[in-house]
């Protein structure tokens, strides 16, 4: 027996004798222990202790039996536990969903194992927190988003809370998404423009919106039209400006734009976009920022004579930095070279 196994042995021997304890909190903290026998944990599973028995419940190692059999504790907490545990079979989750108790059926709704038609049944539930989970669950069919969108379009009462379960779930429908962009809240509306489904001509809607989040989010998003980009690139706030640099479908008509903008950041951006013409890298060779011109250095598709010409650069940095450069001409590597030598350590120090 290896040392690690006499280990192991003393440690079982522990933990059986501490599931027996007196004291509920050791019990607790062997319920917990990643070693348990199955033996221990069907002992704490008959505990005196509801909170023992849930964690015994929430294990997802805890035998199959077990489960069945605390899937009909009388403690809602220690079924709230299975109905959690990812470990829980479908069938013993359809048996929960009729749970007298919502938190039960609140954690059956959010359970990723759940079954389609059990979710159906759930999004009918008198609980607006069970439907909520329901529409937030992965697997909630298209047809269970219509039909609690048509309660509320139709005058019912649907709570916020409701409107952006539906807005961020991934099968949301457009026609879905474009009527609740409508919506008086903001939470409800950033769902809307955060989801992949948004269309092209419900994101324009939003171009002009007087909250800058609400922009961003265009900005931000795949399916915004390029026209719709052009305008935001003009947007007055930066985090905009940026969210339009930053989104993949960036045309070169906004890099040539914010070439000319005012911020530095905004022109750092583009002077490292994959997507900036030859003519704006060589157009920012001459930007008031040395972190421009730095950044101009740095990229690999950077013209010789750019090179050429920022090695002459007023800042030490910028000169410097060219030397690194995989396309850097000898000549320029032994003219960086001879500066270098003639920089007093002192001086090269001070500069760092």
């Amino acid at each position: 027996m290896t040392l690690s196994e006499i280990g192991l042995s003393y440690l079982l021997e522990d933990l059986e004798r501490f599931s027996r304890s007196r004291c509920v909190n050791i019990r607790r903290e062997v319920s917990r222990h990643p070693h348990c026998t199955t033996d221990i944990l069907e002992r704490l599973s008959k505990d005196k202790d509801a909170k023992v028995r849930a964690t015994v419940a929430s294990r997802s190692d805890c035998p199959l039996d077990l489960l069945c059999e605390l899937s009909k504790d009388k403690e809602w907490s220690v079924r709230s536990s299975i109905a959690r545990n990812l470990a829980t079979p479908s069938t013993i989750l359809s048996d929960l969903a009729s749970d007298p108790h919502p938190s039960v059926r609140f954690e059956v709704a959010r359970n990723p194992n759940t079954q389609v038609d059990v979710l159906v049944s759930l999004s009918r539930d008198t609980s607006i927190w069970v439907q909520r989970e329901v529409l937030k669950n992965e697997r909630c069919p298209v047809e269970v988003l219509w039909s609690i969108f048509k309660d509320y379009d139709h005058g019912n009462l649907l709570d916020n809370q409701l409107r952006q379960a539906i807005a961020s779930h991934p099968s949301c429908p457009k026609e879905i998404l474009h009527e609740l962009s409508f919506s008086s809240s903001l939470w409800v509306k950033f769902q809307v423009l955060e989801n992949k489904n948004c269309s092209r001509e419900t994101l324009a809607l939003f171009k002009k919106d007087s909250n800058d989040r609400v922009r961003l989010r265009v900005a931000s998003h795949l399916n915004c039209s390029t026209k719709v980009l052009e305008f935001l690139a003009r947007d007055k706030s930066i985090d905009v400006r940026e969210a339009v640099l930053n989104n993949p479908n960036c045309p070169v008509s906004v890099l040539i734009d914010l070439s000319n903008d005012p911020s530095e950041e905004i022109r750092y951006l583009v002077a490292k976009h994959d997507k900036t013409p030859e003519s704006i890298i060589r157009k920012l060779a001459n930007d008031p920022e040395p972190e421009v011109r730095y950044l101009l250095t740095e990229r690999s598709d950077c013209p010789v004579d750019v090179l050429e010409y920022l090695s002459k650069d007023e800042e030490l940095e910028v000169r410097l930095n060219v030397a690194y450069h995989p396309h850097c001409p000898p000549h320029i590597l032994e003219e960086l070279a001879a500066e270098l030598r003639s920089i007093p350590v002192i001086k090269m120090f001070k500069v760092v």
